[in-house]
């Protein structure tokens, strides 16, 4: 038993340090190359709402993966 939560300790300590590589990556390139940067979109809290699609193409985006919706960018 201690041997696998020892196991699965070093597990999650391995991908939380890839996870904060990871960001420091992203942020690095964020700061040296702004337009390249992808952009957060931000609305002011009971101003207004962003449509369903848009929020749809956007994480399509960050993700890299396909939109089934038809969103101009």
């Amino acid at each position: 038993m201690i041997r696998i939560r020892r196991s699965w300790e070093r597990g999650l300590d391995r991908m939380r340090l890839r996870m904060i590589r990871e960001t420091e990556i992203a942020l690095a390139i964020g700061l040296r190359f702004p337009d390249r940067a992808i952009r957060i979109p931000t609305m002011e809290v009971g101003v207004g709402s962003f449509d369903p699609t848009y929020a749809d193409r956007f994480w399509a985006d960050v993700l890299e993966t396909e939109c089934d919706t038809n969103v101009s960018r």
